[in-house]
């Protein structure tokens, strides 16, 4: 359920993001939200580290966890519409439909390898540590997971500022 708040936060944001990026481009826009939504999973992991080190009630982790997990979830939609755009402004007019299923298609494959890395991670630093359920080496493997998260949004940041945000032509006819 904690994990909710990230979609949550795209439903709301992700929009205006949309118009945002039309009226500015999508640059800086797309570097804008990876550096909220790196700030957020960082929040995200030192929260659940903190767990795993202080004795924290569960309402106090939530406080702490719920916060971050939204402001990741900002990040990803003010990311999400202007890379889109980014994207699909790359692809040629005639081939706007395979741009759109493709793009799509490294969605998913792009959540499905997350969450496989995420568990793995998490997986195996709970089996190399005898973690249990509720255990602070639980909470120790669970912000490894959120940890290599973080790498990765830190990898996409450092793409989106290499990119150019000079328009691309679409083809010789349009």
């Amino acid at each position: 359920m904690i994990y909710a708040v990230i979609p949550a936060a795209i439903v709301f944001i992700a929009p205006a993001s949309g118009a945002l990026s039309d009226r500015f481009g999508t640059r800086r826009l797309s570097v804008a939200g990876l550096c909220i939504a790196l700030a957020g999973m960082g929040g995200a992991t030192a929260a659940v580290w903190a767990a795993s080190t202080m004795p924290l009630s569960r309402g106090e982790v939530l406080a702490w966890a719920l916060p971050a997990f939204f402001l990741a979830g900002v990040g990803v939609a003010v990311f999400q519409s202007p890379n889109n755009s980014a994207a699909m402004s790359a692809v040629p007019r005639e081939s706007l439909g395979v741009g759109g299923g493709l793009l799509a298609a490294m969605r998913n494959i792009g959540m499905a390898c997350g969450m496989a890395i995420a568990g793995a991670v998490v997986g195996g630093h709970s089996a190399a540590t005898g973690a249990a359920t509720q255990s602070p080496a639980l909470f120790r493997s669970l912000a490894m997971g959120l940890l290599a998260g973080t790498a990765f949004v830190l990898l996409a940041l450092l793409f989106s500022l290499w990119r150019d945000d000079a328009p691309i032509a679409r083809s010789a006819s349009a």
